[in-house]
């Protein structure tokens, strides 16, 4: 490695380094007045290596002659600055000082603003020890063999992603190879097999500036003998296997009292949400160890979870599963998952009780994948030797854990370990990793190395250690602080030393109260980095525009990539819009006016709030390659949030303006397209994101018109489908009318709105039959394909209640499914949607054909015992009942409650409906003694499934309350009565159902009482509730309320 290092870094004189343009229109004149970049990078690389920083006074006294200033964009010694980037390739990254040095003297010297050194500079990498080392070495980096085209591929998915930028193939090489050998095992001399390192750890990495984490050897350590160890069997009877440890940060401590400790090898809790601590990059580190690869050879997965804001659902679930078996060498084929097919109306609650079923059959197919797995690479060996170890990074939910155990099927043992970070405060698990806020040491290498001042002393320096310690040690903070340092100094042109710098900082700092938490300090860092000195003032552009990223693009979204094209246009817009306010107030418009928008992403690009990734594409609007913005912690997203609502100095320019900035965006966007059609072939970054979002923004800019009209675009469709898919779109498409058809209804009347989503679906029903009926290979949609997007537009009318469409869109779907997969459980669970639409819209008898339908295909293909079976049959039993057949639903009733019997655990809601229909049918027979007990035992399942403040709860209650009622035991009704609105008081948005309930059990509290003028006005605000749902089955309902 040392070899290795010696040669990479021995100079070359065949070779110099590009001279770095000069810039002719300088936007930085307020901020960077005279000394140039390039000198003083000389001059700190040599006072780095020297000594302490040298003073504003030297800087000027050792410059020769003036020379010009260059802008942000023009630094290109320094690449990450230049990109904003805070993992893109720095020279500092594998550079010693002097060569730093040098580097800055040759680009000096070649355009010419300084005499150029006599040393060459260049690298092993372009210096070649002979010919055909050349032409291998070209050709691996190009990844093309000699004889092959090295023309750049034309796919837009190749990302040119900092990794290549800060740590080339080799250094990647080497790192590994460095952490690797730490805990390597051997066997007989030889090296053990050892596991590939996930994709996402490399990742990981490239957010560190220079490749090389900090590393954290204590936590990294417990970490690593928590998952290595064999477990202790004398307190357990019997061993289960697997073992699973959380990285958490410490939760409950006052921020102040931990700052003011000696933080050596201790764990300090942190006040705040955890974020930023490293739990992340401590995972990586861990994953690249020697033992950890060696001990899970056999498989080593990691799941991000970053994006993902709520709890799995079936869809997550599979999707993760799937990576796991591709990461593992498994086919995610051989998992057998089931589709997860909605039901019309169904109650939020019930859906995810069921989903969960789904999961669980997942989960065990998992399980018994990885056995055989396990069997395979035993080789007549204990097959509980073969280890797998699954990385969950960022779970938001406790009970997601138990989801990645996966067990045997036979014996409960768990066959693989799991190693998860969280910022919640985990109970229950067998082993917790607390992760201590910094030492000093490790503070102050983080500040230098963030600040591109690894090899100065400043470690001695009271006023850097002062400001690590004003930042509670905190990584997040630390980082931005010497992020926010290296800006001063490149801004400064070379006018300031190191020291003047850190004093300014820590004046700035100062301001923050001593009784501060963590996230103060941090939003004052980011506030005061972000509004730079202009002539005395404060400039305010780089905030709001990074408000406005945040509103516009973040908002209620997560983490989204965004094309940095659109990032500078809804910039400029932005700025526009408040463009009087600034020309009153900001210096930097005043004098440089919207031109000063170009600034804020290399500004906020070099502080590490915005990750920009170069990509191999070309930008279609500037030619030159595309980039992308993101925001990466959820800190930095918290802090946009503060600038939208809690900022005093921020209000006047922000108030009132999601319509606003919503607005700017859609113009800036339709000022840049151009000619761009949307259902071209291959479209850029930029396009793409308007295929995914535009809907969305033109609805928040409340330009429904517009929407309306792109919704209905044929070419925007057909662009959008043939970009995502056709589910895939064809969900987004609908997501989009239903809001468009919120906003329409608050403007307009319901039928006029109505209209307009049907419009919609009938034109997208259209093409979508168009598409099918080609029958040629350019068609891209299946019968399958297309039966279940016509099953997303059933839905969708049926949650609004035009069951009438609904139904139409429902029997489309069936005749097209049907074509090729009549006896599946997917066509079932469509026939049995289709029995509870004709039953809304009151077509019993082809309600009552359907369910027989499904009843049949479901015993021949799945079985009798299935759940949708028993649900089929339930729902058999509802349609006659409906029909006033009450002998034939009862024994529909009673073969279901007999067959659930004995699973009312697994199936309990099931159950319950069963019981709670048996109960309905018994009380409409006068069986009120036998409709009481169905009733009682339907609400143990119901609380039991469902929670006991559930709107299904409640109405088993006041069912309960009726049989007293009509029983006249006055007390017991009256006291059920109010234990019904206990529950629905508990529900601050109760549903339309849940509404009509609690106005009719209201009105009998009052008819108890003897209040009857009062009950009546209640029995007639149910009626008018009633009368919001458009479906047929309504009337049914409005009669009994009368």
């Amino acid at each position: 490695e040392e070899t290795a290092k010696k040669q990479k870094y021995k100079p070359s004189s065949s070779r110099r380094p590009p001279a770095s343009p000069s810039s002719k229109n300088n936007l930085l004149d307020l901020i960077a007045p005279s000394a140039s970049f390039q000198t003083y990078r000389r001059e700190s690389s040599k006072d780095s290596d020297n000594g302490p920083s040298i003073s504003s006074v030297e800087v000027r006294r050792r410059k020769s002659k003036p020379e010009k200033t260059h802008s942000l964009s023009s630094f290109s010694a320094d690449d990450s600055f230049r990109t904003g980037s805070r993992t893109g390739k720095s020279h500092d990254s594998f550079l010693t000082g002097k060569s730093r040095a040098t580097v800055a003297d040759s680009q000096e010297g070649k355009s010419g603003h300084t005499k150029r050194s006599k040393r060459s500079h260049r690298t092993k990498e372009s210096r070649p020890s002979h010919r055909s080392h050349r032409h291998h070495r070209h050709h691996h980096r190009s990844g093309k063999r000699r004889g092959e085209s090295s023309k750049p591929r034309k796919s837009d998915d190749t990302i040119e992603g900092p990794m290549e930028k800060s740590i080339a193939t080799k250094e990647w090489e080497l790192f590994l190879h460095k952490h690797s050998t730490a805990g390597d095992e051997v066997d007989g001399g030889a090296t053990k097999k050892m596991a590939p390192v996930p994709s996402e750890v490399r990742t990981v990495f490239t957010r560190v500036r220079g490749g090389e984490p900090l590393p954290r050897e204590s936590v990294v350590e417990n970490v690593v003998s928590h998952l290595t160890r064999e477990k202790c069997r004398e307190d357990s009877q019997e061993d289960t296997g697997g073992i699973c440890v959380a990285i958490l940060p410490e939760h409950g401590m006052n921020i102040k009292d931990a700052a003011e400790k000696e933080i050596d090898n201790h764990s300090i809790s942190i006040k705040s949400n955890g974020g930023g601590v490293g739990k992340t990059t401590i995972a990586a580190l861990v994953c690249v160890r020697g033992d950890i690869r060696t001990r899970y050879r056999h498989g080593l997965a990691w799941l991000n979870n970053e994006k993902q804001r709520h709890s799995l659902d079936y869809e997550s679930y599979c999707k993760s599963l799937s990576e796991i078996c591709m990461q593992l060498g498994l086919l995610p084929q051989k998992l057998k998952l089931t589709p997860f097919i909605r039901c019309p109306c169904e109650d939020d609650a019930v859906a995810k009780y069921r989903m969960v079923s789904y999961m669980k059959e997942a989960f065990a197919n998992m399980g018994q994948l990885l056995m055989l797995h396990r069997k395979k690479h035993s080789r007549g060996e204990d097959a509980r030797q073969v280890n797998f170890l699954i990385v969950f990074d960022g779970i938001i939910d406790e009970s997601d854990v138990d989801w990645f155990l996966f067990r045997d099927s036979n014996d409960g043992y768990v066959l693989n370990d799991l190693l998860v970070t969280s910022n919640l405060a985990i109970r229950g698990l067998e082993h917790n990793v607390v992760v201590p806020p910094l030492n000093k040491r490790e503070s102050i290498r983080l500040l230098l190395m963030e600040s591109h001042l690894s090899n100065h002393t400043l470690a001695k320096n009271s006023h850097a250690l002062g400001l690590v310690k004003k930042c509670l040690y905190h990584p997040l903070t630390i980082k931005f602080v010497g992020r926010w340092m290296n800006l001063k100094r490149v801004t400064a042109g070379g006018q300031k030393g190191v020291e003047e710098i850190i004093k300014e900082i820590n004046s700035s700092l100062g301001e923050v109260d001593d009784s501060a938490s963590l996230i103060d300090i941090l939003f004052t860092v980011l506030s005061q980095a972000s509004s730079p000195l202009v002539k005395g003032t404060h400039t305010k552009i780089v905030k709001l525009c990074f408000a406005a990223f945040v509103l516009v693009f973040c908002h209620k979204r997560g983490k989204v990539q965004v094309s940095l094209d659109i990032a500078e246009g809804l910039f400029v817009k932005v700025v526009e819009t408040v463009s009087e306010i600034l020309a009153k107030e900001d210096p930097l418009f005043q004098s440089h006016g919207r031109l000063a928008t170009k600034l804020v992403p290399e500004i906020l690009g070099a502080l590490g709030v915005f990750n920009i990734v170069k990509h191999s594409t070309v930008s279609s609007n500037s030619g030159k390659p595309d980039s992308s913005i993101e925001i990466e912690y959820d800190l930095v997203h918290l802090f946009g949030e503060y600038l939208l609502r809690n900022d005093e100095t921020m209000r006047s320019l922000v108030s009132e303006a999601e319509s606003r900035w919503n607005q700017a965006y859609v113009k800036s966007y339709y000022e840049s397209k151009r000619n761009y059609l949307w259902d071209d072939s291959s479209p850029n970054r930029m396009n793409k994101y308007a295929l995914r979002y535009l809907p969305t923004h033109l609805i928040l800019a409340e330009m429904l018109e517009d929407a309306e009209a792109l919704l209905r675009n044929e070419s925007y469709i057909r662009g959008r489908c043939s970009s995502f898919g056709w589910i895939e779109g064809i969900r987004s498409h609908v997501k989009d009318a239903e809001g468009l058809w919120a906003s329409l209804r608050s403007s307009k009347n319901y039928a006029d709105a109505s209209a307009t989503l049907l419009a919609t679906f009938e034109q997208l029903e259209f093409m979508i039959k168009d598409e099918v009926s080609r029958n040629d290979s350019n068609s891209s949609c299946s019968n399958l394909e297309a039966g279940r997007c016509l099953h997303e537009f059933s839905l969708s009318l049926a949650k609004i209640g035009l069951w009438k469409e609904s139904s139409r869109f429902c029997d489309s779907c069936l005749s097209l499914v049907a074509q090729n997969i009549w006896s599946s459980e997917l066509v079932a669970a469509l026939l049995y949607n289709s029995s509870v639409i004709h039953v809304e819209n009151n077509k019993l008898d082809l309600a009552e054909e359907r369910i027989e339908q499904c009843l049949n295909i479901v015993a021949k293909s799945i079985g009798l015992e299935s759940v949708l079976y028993l649900k089929a049959l339930n729902q058999l039993g509802c349609v006659l009942s409906d029909r006033r057949d009450f002998r034939a639903a009862e024994d529909c009733f009673g073969k279901v409650i007999t067959a659930l019997k004995q699973t009312t655990g697994r199936y309990g809601i099931e159950f319950g409906t069963s019981l709670y229909k048996m109960g309905r049918i018994k009380h409409r027979q006068g069986q009120l003694d036998e409709a009481l007990i169905c009733y009682e035992r339907a609400l143990d399942c119901e609380k039991k499934g469902l929670g006991p403040h559930h709107v299904f709860v409640a109405n088993a209650i006041m069912q309960i309350a009726d049989v007293f009622l009509r029983q006249e035991l006055f007390e017991q009704a009256e006291r059920n009565y109010e234990k019904c609105l206990e529950v629905l008081s508990h529900d601050g948005a109760l549903p339309l159902r849940g509404r009509v309930i609690l106005c009719v059990v209201n009105g009998k509290l009052l008819g108890l009482r003897n209040q009857f003028e009062e009950a009546v006005k209640k029995y007639e605000e149910a009626l008018l509730l009633i009368r919001e749902d458009p479906s047929p089955s309504a009337k049914m309902k409005e009669a009994r309320t009368l």
